[in-house]
């Protein structure tokens, strides 16, 4: 007893929404990668500022041995969690 054009309305409007849905979640995919990608980038300014912050302490100590282990320390973030992270990031490109 339904009435044939309320039932191919209901099919185009319900074809219409699925479209929607994947065009939704195909665009909240690319949101959530490009805020992994940020906060990547925000890890890493913040690692090389504690680098640098480190190694400006060391122009304060009076104790060599303190100096020496305070620039190993930084040494040792700035080479290697940065450069870790840096090669397995995206480069971006303009255009």
């Amino acid at each position: 007893m339904t009435m044939p054009g309320y039932v191919e309305l209901m099919k185009r409007r319900t074809d219409e929404s699925e479209k929607m849905g994947d065009k939704a979640s195909e665009a909240f995919d690319s949101g959530n990668k490009a805020n992994r990608i940020s906060d990547t980038y925000s890890f890493l300014t913040v690692m090389f500022s504690t680098v640098m912050f480190l190694t400006a302490i060391t122009t304060k100590l009076v104790r060599p041995q303190a100096r020496v282990l305070l620039l190993v320390i930084s040494a040792l973030i700035c080479m290697a969690v940065p450069l870790l992270t840096v090669f397995s990031m995206p480069v971006a490109h303009r255009g």
